[in-house]
């Protein structure tokens, strides 16, 4: 009884279909021509017609990254935020997902949000992964005090109107 090559040809099998459907999955994506049904859909309306869904998906990582800085920070002054290297760390981190959202967006969607400073955003996430011993964490509260709020806003005007928010 050979089960070995049995169990290999079930592996071979599945592995040629994941396969397949990769490469179905991404030549789809590029070509912009396949509808992707997942998990993803349910929370995603259709996208709207000036912008491809994964652009809107890079904007909503950003939002996303900056509703969560806000929380992180809620109700610390900026003592609080130096002596507390655990919201350090976190805002840090949604730095870096912010910054690498920012890093993948078109110049056509940039230009749809001339007041967002993607430049800088992308910036600060190349501050961050490549000097992070010497992050200046009084620069990071002047920008989660100063900056936040007004992406925010910028993005959450632009999702209101998508209807999803």
């Amino acid at each position: 009884m050979n089960t070995r090559g049995g169990i290999f040809l079930v592996w071979k099998k599945s592995w040629e279909i994941s396969l397949a459907a990769r490469l179905t999955y991404s030549l789809g994506v590029r070509l912009n021509k396949t509808k992707i049904r997942s998990g993803v859909t349910r929370y995603w309306k259709q996208p709207a017609k000036f912008m491809e869904l994964r652009h809107a998906a890079y904007l909503l990582d950003i939002f996303q990254s900056a509703k969560a800085i806000k929380n992180y920070t809620v109700g610390y002054g900026r003592e609080e935020f130096l002596q507390d290297s655990k919201t350090q760390d976190a805002v840090l981190r949604r730095f870096l997902v912010a910054g690498e959202a920012a890093a993948r967006l078109t110049e056509e969607t940039r230009s749809q949000f001339p007041k967002i400073p993607f430049v800088k955003i992308v910036g600060m996430r190349n501050r961050v992964v490549h000097d992070y011993g010497q992050v200046d964490f009084e620069i990071v509260w002047e920008i989660v005090e100063r900056h936040m709020p007004l992406l925010l806003e910028q993005l959450e005007r632009f999702f209101e109107a998508r209807g999803e928010t």
